[in-house]
């Protein structure tokens, strides 16, 4: 399957391209590398399977061109400060809201079918009924789970 993860740079997305890979999908990530670090991706960087591209899903232009040919998308791109939103009141909505409405309409227009996408609300529900497990197997595993419910709800 040829995927898109946004975000792909940070802590648990540079996990989720590995078990990605590791399956034998092909990933593009799209990250403007403003939290993210490309040296989490280094181990990939001569695999056919992976392609990076630095991007901001705050442009229209960058999602529209990395969607190209992808049949799921994993969104993880967000503010990882929170604080930050505290100063900069419209940094949650441009990257939360707009970034996730690109990206949606980036499917849209190029008829991706599949996206998974981390939700703080169902994520910390199971990790209370999963406190022991590595947290980022388990957002890995709940980002799969969702991936396959979304799809047997399409059905």
């Amino acid at each position: 399957m040829r995927v898109l993860v946004t975000g792909g740079a940070g802590f648990i997305g540079s996990h989720l391209v590995d078990r990605l890979i590791q399956r034998g999908d092909d990933v593009r990530v799209i990250d403007n590398l403003s939290s993210g670090d490309l040296s989490f991706l280094e181990h990939h960087q001569s695999s056919e399977q992976f392609e990076f591209i630095e991007g901001d899903v705050c442009s229209t232009d960058d999602v529209t061109y990395a969607m190209k040919d992808i049949e799921c998308v994993f969104h993880l791109a967000a503010n990882p400060d929170i604080r930050l939103g505290t100063q900069i009141t419209d940094t949650d909505l441009k990257q939360g809201t707009i970034a996730t409405y690109n990206i949606l309409e980036s499917m849209r227009i190029e008829g991706v079918k599949t996206i998974a996408f981390a939700s703080i609300l169902l994520s910390t529900a199971r990790m209370h009924l999963c406190q022991h497990q590595n947290i980022t197997d388990l957002v890995c595993q709940f980002l799969f789970m969702e991936r396959v419910n979304l799809r047997e709800r399409a059905s």
